[in-house]
């Protein structure tokens, strides 16, 4: 069973904002929200005429969605920039036409003079509220908010406390912007703090990507609602996922409070398809459990907060991670101070692209990239793996994908050339898998220009979604006819670099084979079940665009 939300909460709401203009706009927003899935809609009246106001609460295409009524000034992140008498006269006429709820400011309602005084008569009060079926309610409930739009306040529990004393609250609600994830862990822990608000219905949201969880996981956690955009282009907060994207991929409406929780660990995340293609193969196979993107700044110790405030949050019930860019050797630092179980591959690349975290506790470390980019490899160009012996092979990059698959193309036989732009990390990569003379050498990057291999494996993020007209060499190189070109970055699926190498005849490999590969080995020791590598397939393809 999931934490309670009061009985006026069966599920956690979907909200979706609407800045409302007229009536014609909102009526047909209000409709397009239903369609997609949205249980409310939030009526930002901030620079709405009180006319206006009237017409969309008494619209009965509207009311078919539950509202939520929100004049937000100014000096609290909002568009309202009058009098605090003439917000309150709007609120006060708002409340004649009974929306489900009406959103008001902490400070407003302690400090802005006539704020209590005068919309308290106009509410129902929290209990009232709480036993009467919405068609039955003559009144609306009160929101109790409070933004900060620069940090997580120092005080966080203390300042719910405070909302909570406020008699006529019905439901309370708190945002501030995230500087990393662990702002999102402090959002979502409120909710098992629930008893020291009087038990009362909450909303946590931790703002920006960095805080995005406290969003898509907001169901499981027990929230009251939480908010997203009606389509991608819609932009209202940041971090507000689209309302289908939170139905269909994150399966909002299915989550539950022992569900498990897997995600990816790196920065960026944005670009990634792991959520699309994890999700799917849960949804595929009935598994109870969520995957999402966790933003995590570089850095070991970043790492080190971020898994372990995960992991000991009550409830988040962390089930394992993905880990990619920067945080491959910090996996297996972490898996290694912990005293994990590592498996030797990783062991031997020194570096960690999935953690298990399994029920009865502990920490188990595996590296999927080398087998995972041999398969895709090998798949492109048509060969079995043994025939990459003697292979004259080009890596560009010296980080943890390049280890895996220097690594892995070493104990192959392959001779490889490490091309990097700081050529004393390709020095060390080098002589850690060297295996024979002549068989791995060190290069700096720009000597790449000159060069001439017959197999190229873009290892950097160069061409990477946001960056997509980065190369991961100098812009005279060439590339060939005779030349297998693989470049890991998969999103988008035709890089630049493999542009480039289309356009000169070479044979290109996507990385999204590798991912894919990688994937399932991930999937398998995330459930304990089947991969159902075609659904999670069609949904990689979905996501990059067939």
């Amino acid at each position: 069973m999931r934490p309670p939300v009061g009985n006026m909460f069966s599920s956690t709401w979907i909200v979706t904002p609407l800045f409302v203009t007229d009536l014609s706009t909102a009526r047909t927003f209000a409709v397009k929200a239903r369609d997609a899935g949205a249980d409310a809609i939030e009526l930002r009246c901030d620079r709405t005429e009180a006319t206006v106001i009237e017409a969309v609460l008494r619209d009965p295409e509207i009311r078919r969605l539950k509202t939520i009524l929100t004049i937000r000034p100014a000096w609290e992140g909002g568009g309202f920039t009058g009098s605090e008498a003439q917000r309150l006269e709007l609120l006060r006429l708002a409340c004649r036409y009974q929306p489900d709820l009406i959103d008001v400011e902490w400070k407003a309602w302690q400090n802005s003079a006539g704020f209590a005084d005068v919309l308290a008569p106009c509410l129902m009060m929290p209990e009232t509220w709480r036993a009467s079926a919405a068609t039955q309610r003559r009144a609306p409930g009160l929101i109790i908010s409070n933004h900060d739009f620069v940090q997580r306040p120092a005080d966080l529990h203390q300042r719910v406390a405070a909302m909570a004393a406020i008699p006529e609250a019905t439901v309370l609600k708190v945002a501030f912007a995230a500087a990393d994830i662990n702002d999102a862990v402090a959002a979502l822990t409120l909710y098992n703090q629930r008893s020291d608000f009087n038990d009362l219905p909450l909303v946590a949201i931790a703002m920006g990507e960095a805080g995005q969880i406290s969003r898509l996981l907001a169901a499981k956690f027990g929230a009251a609602f939480t908010f997203a955009q009606l389509d991608a282009e819609a932009h209202s907060a940041p971090g507000q996922p689209p309302i289908l994207t939170l139905m269909q991929r994150f399966r909002f409406k299915e989550q539950r409070a022992d569900w498990r929780v897997f995600g990816l660990v790196g920065s960026p995340v944005s670009h990634s398809v792991s959520p699309m293609i994890h999700n799917a193969g849960f949804a595929q196979t009935g598994y109870a459990g969520v995957y999402v993107p966790l933003l995590t700044a570089p850095g070991y110790d970043n790492f080190i907060r971020a898994i372990n405030g995960l992991r000991r949050l009550p409830g988040m019930n962390l089930g394992g991670v993905s880990v990619t860019i920067p945080h491959k050797s910090s996996a297996l630092a972490y898996a290694s101070e912990e005293s994990g179980t590592i498996d030797p591959v990783a062991r031997h690349i020194g570096a960690v692209n999935t953690l298990f975290f399994p029920p009865g506790g502990g920490i188990r470390a595996m590296n999927s990239d080398a087998a995972g980019a041999v398969a895709a490899l090998t798949s492109g160009m048509g060969i079995k793996a043994e025939m990459l012996r003697d292979s004259d092979v080009a890596i560009l990059g010296a980080g943890g994908a390049a280890r895996a698959i220097v690594a892995a193309l070493c104990e192959l036989g392959a001779r490889i050339a490490i091309y990097n732009r700081t050529p004393a990390r390709a020095v060390e990569l080098a002589q850690q898998f060297a295996t024979g003379p002549g068989r791995i050498q060190a290069r700096d990057i720009h000597d790449f220009s000159s060069s001439h291999h017959k197999i190229v494996i873009n290892c950097t993020a160069a061409g990477m979604t946001p960056h997509v007209n980065d190369l991961p060499f100098p812009s005279d190189a060439k590339l060939y006819t005779d030349q297998i070109v693989f470049d890991t970055v998969y999103n988008p699926r035709r890089t630049r670099l493999l542009q480039m190498a289309q356009h000169s005849g070479a044979t290109c490999v996507e990385g999204l084979e590798m991912l894919l590969s990688q994937a399932a080995a991930q999937f398998e020791g995330f459930t304990g079940q089947p991969v159902p590598s075609e659904a999670m397939r069609a949904a990689a393809l979905d996501a990059l665009g067939r």
